[in-house]
């Protein structure tokens, strides 16, 4: 077969006779199984698995209709659904749709100068003393109060569910964590761990 190589210089390529269908059909089997063994031999490794040698625990993602990334979450050992915004500041819950927790809410006021760090902005906020996401375990966590109902009302015409709160990067970047939207999943590793070169299976 003559094919011109990258100088533009024509050459001839030798390719094999095939005189028949048979023939054809076993040497296109015989390329198939080669590529499948290249791409094996190649000695990556899929992510999922490098990062859980890591110490990395996998936490599945629930991707809305309406789009929103939500995650399964436990605060003062009650299940909670939340959605995970990485440009969030602060995590925040909607205090009537966790009402059942008893939290005991506090107005912030930046008037008093309060030392003790909270949301950034006038409103409630109450203290966590645990969340757990996967298999870690958080607590002394200052939540802010936010009224979801103008996100929740539109979600009920995707029929997603509603969201108890927000996941912020104030409770991301306590931990290691790596989004992988590919196939939706979220890990988290407590920094101590990482540290300490830890892994936990």
């Amino acid at each position: 077969m003559l094919r011109k190589v990258e100088d533009g210089t024509p050459t001839w390529l030798p390719i094999p006779q095939i005189d028949s269908e048979k023939e054809a059909a076993r040497l296109l089997r015989k390329s198939a199984n080669s590529t499948g063994k290249d791409d094996k031999n190649k000695g990556s490794l899929p992510i999922d698995k490098i990062l859980k040698e890591r110490g990395y625990i996998e936490i599945t993602l629930h991707r809305l209709r309406a789009g929103y990334l939500c995650v399964d979450v436990q605060i003062e050992g009650k299940k909670l659904f939340l959605a995970v915004d990485t440009a969030a500041p602060s995590t925040h819950l909607d205090s009537q749709r966790v009402n059942h927790l008893s939290l005991k809410w506090q107005h912030w006021n930046q008037e008093e100068g309060k030392e003790k760090a909270g949301p950034k902005r006038a409103g409630d906020y109450c203290e966590i003393t645990k969340l757990e996401i996967g298999r870690l375990t958080l607590g002394n966590l200052l939540i802010g109060s936010h009224d979801l109902s103008d996100i929740n009302k539109p979600l009920k015409f995707y029929l997603d569910p509603p969201i108890d709160g927000v996941l912020g990067s104030d409770i991301l970047t306590k931990l290691n964590t790596i989004i992988d939207y590919s196939t939706f999943k979220l890990y988290v590793c407590s920094k101590d761990s990482r540290e300490n070169g830890n892994s936990r299976r």
